[in-house]
């Protein structure tokens, strides 16, 4: 049988790896032990650069006083490109024993070697140009003996098989009357919005780090700084941290004009719905070009798109 679990992050539990490694684990088993049989399954987003990665999946148990863990199965897997898919660990039976937790660790290799060369002196060998993965929407299927509705109903009747999408892929004999998914399916029902989107279903799927916005058409010099007014619309779900530069024309000493960085900014971070000035340092020739200048017309360019235009009110005085 399968208790289906959301994984929950684990960030301080025996044998932690440290950096580069990410451990998943079930609630645990409380007041009597678990039998689990069968192969473990792992479902979830992935986005990891390049095809020549691995991701290194461990099942093990920790006891209850989270001082020791021991390994019970284990397997690699070589993402073919960002999304959803499904792999599983090798199959082992085991006992788990009251107040212990069933933990998976992600790992970018399950070897003591930290590079491909030499031999191979543990389970796998470190995979070549190795990069980081961004692991989303992670589900761990971890089938037990046990029938559905046992130890307080953590016990849940077996999903749907995950298919992954690849030719050829069957759902194996024994399973009919459990029935199968594919993976494209099951993406689109646990997580119904486009890549780059947020929401529960498709009319209210928003944009994720989007680009900021100029609001306003002036901009006010402030001492050594530049305010402008950014805004993150409400009908983003977040706006990525804005990098933002002030041009504008500024006539050289001989007459001639020339496009000058008045001003610029980084890290500047916006909730949607939110409207606010930020200040930006002026540069060097900024603050020349403030000085010498009555007004200045320039363009705001946020995140290397252009925004808009502001302008400037200079210091120069005017003639009488």
């Amino acid at each position: 049988m399968e208790p289906d679990h959301r994984a929950e992050p684990v960030h301080d539990a025996a044998g932690s790896q440290g950096d580069g490694h990410r451990q998943l684990r079930d609630p645990g088993c409380p007041e009597r032990w678990l039998h689990r049989d069968g192969c473990v399954t792992l479902v979830g987003e992935f986005t990891q650069a390049g095809d020549t990665s691995q991701i290194a999946a461990r099942l093990v148990d920790v006891s209850a006083d989270g001082t020791t863990k021991t390994l019970v199965e284990r397997g690699l897997w070589r993402p073919q490109g960002d999304g959803y898919d499904v792999f599983q660990l090798f199959a082992n039976g085991w006992k788990v024993e009251d107040g212990h937790v069933l933990r998976v660790e992600l790992l970018p290799r399950d070897s003591a070697q930290t590079t491909p060369n030499g031999f191979v002196s543990n389970y796998g060998r470190p995979s070549n140009n190795q990069q980081d993965a961004t692991v989303e929407h992670v589900e761990i299927r971890i089938p037990v003996l046990e029938s559905p509705g046992a130890l307080g109903g953590m016990v849940q009747s077996p999903s749907k098989k995950i298919l992954p999408d690849r030719p050829g892929v069957e759902l194996a004999p024994g399973y009919e009357a459990i029935g199968s998914e594919s993976i494209i399916d099951y993406a689109s029902r646990v997580d119904p919005c486009p890549t780059g989107t947020a929401g529960t279903t498709e009319p209210d799927c928003k944009p994720t780090n989007a680009k900021a916005k100029l609001a306003g058409k002036k901009a006010k010099v402030k001492g050594k700084k530049l305010q402008i007014t950014l805004t993150c619309e409400d009908t983003n779900a977040s706006c990525a941290p804005a990098t933002v530069k002030v041009q504008g024309k500024v006539k050289s000493k001989k007459g001639k004009a020339k496009k000058t960085t008045i001003a610029k900014g980084s890290g500047i971070e916006l909730t949607p719905g939110e409207t606010k000035t930020v200040s930006l340092k002026l540069t060097g020739k900024g603050k020349k070009a403030v000085k010498k200048s009555k007004k200045i017309k320039a363009d705001v360019t946020i995140n290397g798109e252009k925004s808009g235009k502001v302008t400037i009110k200079g210091k120069a005085k005017k003639k009488k």
